[in-house]
């Protein structure tokens, strides 16, 4: 939880219960002294602020809509076309995916991923919460895939 403390400047700095009993510093310099976790317990706490707001839908997951409704219109048009979309859908999932892991991995470590087979599957499952957009759309990939060979072997 998040808790306001007093400097003696006037400003407010807004510490968290694991700074109890530390000290911050303040914008005008000084130190402030941060009280027991028992006494800020006793004194109101701040709710958290988040960075987007709850009606914004994120640039990602946009995306990944914007390009299943495109593959169910192309998929109603010509069911063969189906197949190559679902390649380029597995395809874009990877690359996405793989910008991903270098981004957020050093980069020796991020060139494993490269080489080593499951180092991909470790990090989806470490970072799933940035992970699952391009691993779920790489399976909607092969989804429409399968669907496009089936139409075509009729």
């Amino acid at each position: 939880m998040n808790y306001s403390v007093k400097c003696e400047c006037g400003n407010l700095l807004i510490v968290r219960s694991s700074d109890a009993g530390s000290r911050r510093p303040c914008t005008c310099g000084n130190e402030v002294a941060v009280p027991p976790l028992s006494v800020l317990r006793q004194s109101p706490h701040i709710e958290a602020e988040t960075d987007t707001p709850e009606n914004q839908t994120s640039h990602p997951l946009l995306v990944f809509g914007i390009a299943l409704v495109g593959a169910f219109i192309v998929g109603f048009l010509s069911p063969p076309a189906l197949m190559p979309l679902g390649w380029l859908m597995i395809f874009a999932g990877r690359v996405w995916f793989s910008m991903q892991i270098l981004a957020e991995m050093a980069l020796p470590n991020a060139l494993l991923v490269f080489f080593v087979p499951f180092m991909p599957t470790v990090f989806l499952f470490k970072r799933f919460d940035i992970a699952w957009r391009p691993f779920l759309f790489g399976v909607f990939g092969i989804v429409v895939m399968l669907i496009g060979a089936a139409a075509s072997a009729q």
